[in-house]
């Protein structure tokens, strides 16, 4: 991917955030602006220290100088808010169970204001000629009221963050599926597009990374192809080579060449037994098969070999669906490598096979020099070689166990290798019964 396309997608995302959290943060302020000045009379936020101590003048001159309880009491009742009164001579409430007139001094005190509204209440504390008056209540509507405004600002603050949500995923889901469609390809799925979303820096993006996909897939249909037809190409030369072969005199000399020959025909037959997997008339022959006859008859032709093979542990009879040619030559393969890595001097190569409801697991081991940790993941990637220099004692281009594991797979089966240096190695086939 391009690095200044990268460097933009990010800054989109970003700016794309910070407007959406901008927008959010917006929206709430606004809402509870709104729902403040609904659920709370217009009128309280218009009052100011100046008019309610002028206010308060007045209600003290109405109430008297000494204070006058019945005057007080005609006040409440028009008013609709509590009075309390105390001086050296009286100590008098409309509300006896208000907080003491202590504790209003107090909060005064502290705060340096000499009234307060909150949570719907209020109170005004004066001094005057050493009596003290308080006056106090609630500008709240009907409790009903107040519960049924609490309910829908918290309804529509929670609408406002599901809104939020949804549209910051929304934001982040083009990334989403470039991360799917990077796992897709990564896996094999080189048919795998993105959908385009959008016009945008993300959009662009999606469109760049089914280009590169198409472009690695174009790459990688190619090589195959070249592959496959110069492994075509190659057997009449190698036919007429053959037949050259009969005619030297030279014993030693026509021994090697026939090697040389017979290595390169081996390739090109794993080259074209692969490309015939992938083809759509090169499938599987499934017909119902006794597996563990076939697993006799490979282990027949290296009963001769050192360190020998054991089939102790073959039942008599494991009767599955499979391609019997094909899985005949991933045994063979198999063993084949087994003995290529043991020495006459290690134990026999062992051959077992078990069944449990719906599948059978056939286990090849063997107690030769083991493969290094390093080297088991790409075990089988095609052409990867444990033995870097393709030596001919080791033999083989790469290919067998690529090909192994497509003919195991396309049975709709597994096939596992563990391994430790020194002790040796233990390949595990997993094959469903049916098909």
């Amino acid at each position: 991917m391009p690095v200044k396309l990268l460097q933009k997608v990010k800054r989109s995302i970003f700016f794309k955030l910070l407007l959406t959290l901008l927008l959010t943060w917006l929206a709430i302020s606004s809402v509870i602006g709104i729902f403040y000045k609904m659920a709370i009379p217009a009128g309280v936020n218009d009052f100011s220290e100046k008019h309610l101590m002028t206010y308060s003048d007045y209600l003290i001159e109405s109430i008297g100088s000494p204070p006058d309880t019945a005057a007080a009491k005609k006040l409440v009742a028009k008013l609709d808010f509590d009075i309390s009164i105390k001086s050296k001579d009286i100590s008098w409430s409309s509300a006896p169970q208000l907080q003491p007139l202590s504790y209003f001094q107090e909060f005064s005190r502290k705060s340096g204001r000499a009234y307060n509204w909150r949570r719907g209440e209020f109170f005004l504390l004066r001094e005057d000629a050493g009596t003290s008056y308080l006056f106090t209540g609630s500008f709240w509507q009907p409790g009903a009221v107040r519960e049924e405004f609490m309910l829908l600002l918290a309804l529509a603050i929670s609408g406002i963050i599901a809104a939020s949500y949804f549209t910051i995923k929304r934001i982040f889901r083009p990334i989403h599926l470039l991360n799917t469609g990077v796992e897709k390809i990564a896996g094999g799925d080189l048919e795998h597009t993105i959908p385009v979303q959008s016009p945008d820096e993300l959009g662009r993006l999606s469109t760049s990374f089914n280009h590169m996909a198409g472009q690695v897939r174009r790459m990688i249909n190619s090589r195959e192809q070249l592959l496959l037809d110069v492994s075509h190409e190659m057997r009449s030369p190698l036919t007429r080579m053959k037949l050259g072969l009969e005619l030297l005199d030279d014993k030693q000399r026509k021994e090697s060449l026939s090697e040389d020959i017979s290595e390169i025909e081996k390739m090109i037959s794993e080259i074209l037994e692969a490309e015939r997997l992938n083809s759509p008339n090169g499938g599987l022959k499934l017909k119902s098969t006794n597996l563990a006859d076939l697993m006799r008859s490979v282990a027949a032709d290296f009963d001769s070999l050192s360190p020998g093979i054991q089939t102790a542990y073959l039942p008599e009879e494991c009767i599955v669906f499979i391609d019997p040619e094909r899985i005949q030559m991933v045994i063979r393969n198999l063993v084949e490598n087994a003995f290529k890595y043991s020495s006459s001097a290690t134990k026999p190569v062992h051959l077992s096979l078990t069944q449990t409801a719906g599948h059978v697991f056939l286990i090849i081991k063997d107690f030769g020099e083991g493969i290094p940790a390093e080297d088991l993941p790409h075990i089988f990637d095609p052409f990867y070689r444990v033995d870097k220099s393709r030596s001919r004692e080791t033999g083989g281009y790469g290919l067998g166990m690529s090909i192994c594991k497509n003919i195991v797979e396309a049975h709709s089966g597994k096939i596992e290798i563990e391994s430790t240096v020194g002790i040796g190695t233990t390949v595990t086939l997993s094959l469903p019964t049916e098909q």
